[in-house]
Formats: C-alpha cells, sequence, structure tokens
C-alpha cells in the first residue's frame, strides 16, 4: 500500500523512471566518466526506439536523475547519472509500530481507528461517533437514524433525548 500511496501523491519515483535510470547505468559502465550513453544506446537496453527512449531520459532530467552532457544544440544527447539517490518513501507507518487498541465496551478490540493512531484506548463515545458519521455519510442514513442505530450498537440502552427522535 505504501509503494501505490506514495506514487500517487508524486512523492515515489514510477517504475519507468526507474527502469530508465537503471538503463542508463547499464548503458554508461565502462565508459570514461566525461562521456555518456545516447538514446539510442539506452532504448536499447529498455528494448524502445530512440525517440521513446529519448522521452523518458527527458523526464529523468527534470526529475535530476540523469543529466545530459551534450550542451550544443542539435546534437545527440549524451546522458550520465547524477549520482542522485532513489529513496523509498514510506508514506504509512508500520502495524508493529502502531499502539494497541482497545475497546473500552462490550465486544472485540477494534483493529483501525482514528483514536488508536493518536495512541489511546478508543473510548465508547468516540466509537458511537464513528459509527454514527459511517452510517450517515456512507450509509445514507439521516443523522437521527444513524444516531439511534450507532448507539444501539455501541452502548445498548438509548437515552430519552433519542428516542424522541427515531
Amino acid at each position: 500500500m505504501n509503494a501505490l500511496i506514495a506514487e500517487s501523491s508524486g512523492v515515489a519515483v514510477k517504475p519507468g523512471l526507474r527502469q530508465t535510470i537503471e538503463a542508463v547505468r547499464f548503458a554508461t559502465e565502462g565508459l570514461p566518466s566525461e562521456d555518456g550513453a545516447n538514446a539510442q544506446a539506452i532504448g536499447k537496453h529498455l528494448k524502445l526506439d530512440k525517440s521513446a527512449a529519448r522521452r523518458r531520459l527527458l523526464a529523468a532530467v527534470s526529475e535530476g536523475f540523469v543529466k545530459n552532457l551534450e550542451t550544443r544544440r542539435g546534437q545527440p544527447g549524451r546522458y550520465q547519472l547524477t549520482g542522485q539517490k532513489i529513496e523509498i518513501a514510506e508514506m504509512l507507518p508500520p502495524p508493529e509500530s502502531l499502539p494497541p487498541c482497545h475497546r473500552t465496551g462490550k465486544g472485540q478490540a477494534i483493529e483501525m481507528h482514528s483514536g488508536c493512531a493518536a495512541g489511546g484506548t478508543v473510548t465508547r463515545h468516540e466509537e458511537y461517533e464513528e459509527r454514527a458519521a459511517i452510517r450517515e455519510f456512507d450509509g445514507g442514513h439521516s443523522r437521527a437514524e444513524a444516531e439511534v442505530a450507532a448507539w444501539q450498537e455501541t452502548v445498548g440502552e438509548m437515552p430519552e433525548f433519542l428516542r424522541r427522535t427515531a
């Protein structure tokens, strides 16, 4: 899930860009440090034509992973890695690092809850509020119907003010 969230938020390096960086690394292996590989050599490694490889190289240049050593206009590019490292973006903490969650009412433990991430015990009131909101917004119930159902689910006996709205 981390990779999906990181990529969609623009934090992670996309697979195509990662392949292009690896292709540049492979194509420039053994070349002098002042020389770079052309788009055709990199495209051969990627199994792409020269123009598709060039588009990928331009994206890698704009991200800062690859540089074009050729400064003369109209000349074929000579591409080389910049040395910038690909960082693995961890968007979500590992589950084992989260504190355990316990429900104070009857029933089983709640696995995922906003109160757990804050590092505490889920109170009946928090559980009630969350269940009412889920029923109202996701279930399409009116606020009154959602509160009644959530109260019965979490506490059991309904207070007088809720009985009047049911």
